[in-house]
């Protein structure tokens, strides 16, 4: 195990073996109150602290340093299962509503292919997003890798989900109709809205210290 040390002069220093850390005790580079915290954590604490037998690392018992998990891994583990699950019950219901859609909006083949094959993969990413948060709640790398790796699929996806409902879906309904407003607003902003979660996971989920975290 390899430490970072604040040395008496207040500059930070390390990453240091037990061994070499004793040796600056010893030889006054650090004391008592200089600030140690093991490689990867997060929480410094006095030398004294970690070590209460002084110098004598031999007869000392090292505390182990709890450290605080960034919270943004639970957060979204929590939000992966519930929009997870939201999307395993609800996805099936797109097929239902499609027919309806069919009738009320007369949906071209293209646009219909594109709504059976949302339906989809919103069944299948609603598993990928329940199975990663699961994994997150119990700080898994592999999870943090597939909900970054879906989040990144899915941001393409919703912009491909604009594009083909502007330029596909919009063109098929009558010219200056309430339906053509309501639906050009519909579509462009609920694909910004889609793209804010995903973005979101891939920011903070792609952090140093959330990667450092999960090992």
């Amino acid at each position: 195990m390899k430490y970072h040390y604040t040395d008496v002069n207040g500059r930070n220093a390390g990453p240091v073996n037990v061994q070499a850390l004793q040796e600056l005790k010893r030889t006054g580079v650090i004391s008592e109150k200089s600030l140690v915290v093991e490689e990867g954590g997060t929480e410094w604490r006095k030398f004294n602290e970690l070590f209460p037998g002084g110098s004598n690392f031999e007869s000392s018992t090292i505390k182990p340093i709890v450290t605080k998990k960034p919270a943004a891994i639970k957060v979204f583990g929590i939000l992966n299962i519930i929009f997870g699950s939201f999307g395993l019950i609800s996805s099936p219901f797109a097929f239902i509503g499609m027919k309806t859609g069919q009738t009320m909006f007369n949906f071209g083949p293209t646009y219909t292919t594109w709504l059976m094959v949302s339906g989809v993969i919103g069944i299948i990413g609603g598993a990928i997003s329940l199975v990663s948060g699961i994994g997150l709640c119990r700080i898994k790398e592999w999870a943090r890798i597939l909900a970054v790796g879906y989040s990144y699929f899915n941001i393409l996806f919703c912009i491909i989900g604009i594009f083909i409902s502007v330029y596909v879906f919009m063109p098929s309904l009558p010219g200056n109709s309430p339906a053509v407003s309501g639906g050009m607003v519909g579509a462009i902003g609920g694909g910004i809205v889609g793209l804010i979660y995903p973005i979101l996971i891939v920011v903070f989920l792609s952090k140093q210290n959330v990667k450092n975290a999960m090992k």
